[in-house]
């Protein structure tokens, strides 16, 4: 699962034509395990916004894809394994939708801080 959000997060930001190089990178740390802003640097709101929200509906779609294949028992702990992955990050999204979507957001090792401009 690792991979396909890794894979979904580079190519949304090839996409959108964003800097990800130095800014990006794959962490295996709780609580932001997977591709993530690169700690104490700014990103802003509306692009980690987008890249999660991708990841959230392209993973659910390619991990229900395999329901065809593998045993359902096996689709769903994908699924699962999907959202547990997800989830501090999908946490985050939820506490700051109702704040201005031009803010910044700042990653550090166990907890994300928002800047308002």
């Amino acid at each position: 699962m690792l991979w396909i959000q890794y894979v979904i997060s580079r190519s949304v930001l090839l996409i959108t034509g964003h800097p990800f190089s130095k800014r990006w990178k794959s962490s295996f740390q709780l609580p932001w395990l997977g591709y993530i802003p690169v700690p104490d640097q700014y990103i802003s709101y509306r692009l980690f916004r987008k890249v999660q929200l991708h990841n959230l509906w392209i993973g659910l779609c390619v991990s229900a894809m395999f329901v065809v294949w593998a045993p359902p028992a096996f689709t769903v702990s994908l699924i699962v394994c999907h959202l547990w992955l997800l989830l501090p990050r999908l946490y985050t999204l939820i506490r700051l939708r109702h704040d201005q979507i031009d803010g910044m957001l700042k990653f550090n090792p166990t907890d994300a801080s928002y800047y308002s401009q």
